[in-house]
């Protein structure tokens, strides 16, 4: 099964993604901030699947942690989290995106999807 970095900044967030995930077999790191997760990758970056992110982060946000992890970690797949709507923001149209708040069906098809490089959300 896939290992898979959340960075979120908000705790009760994070602690419901980790539960879900490793309910469904996967293995779960978590880092409250983009910059920790950057970090991660860089430290283990074969272990390391699948990021999801937050957008709105302190220290470095989802979508510059988005950016550093094309650059260094090109073969890393993303995964964007935010309450903002998608055309709101500045992300590219074929990334995987989830909006506040998902449900569990919802998350594990954007986790399938993005894992197996199939569709896009």
């Amino acid at each position: 099964m896939a290992t898979i970095l959340v960075a979120e900044d908000d705790p009760d967030i994070l602690h419901v993604l980790r539960d879900l995930l490793i309910k469904h077999g996967y293995t779960v790191i978590g880092a409250p901030d983009g910059m920790k997760a950057l970090e991660i990758c860089n430290e283990q970056p074969d272990r390391i699947n699948l990021v999801i992110t937050g957008i709105h982060m302190p220290v470095m946000n989802g979508i510059e942690l988005g950016e550093q992890l094309a650059t260094h970690h090109p073969h890393l797949k993303v995964i964007y989290s935010s309450a903002t709507p998608k055309k709101m923001l500045k992300l590219n149209e074929d990334c995987v995106f989830l909006v506040k708040p998902f449900t569990e069906e919802m998350l594990l098809s954007a986790v399938n999807s993005a894992l197996q490089g199939t569709s896009k959300i």
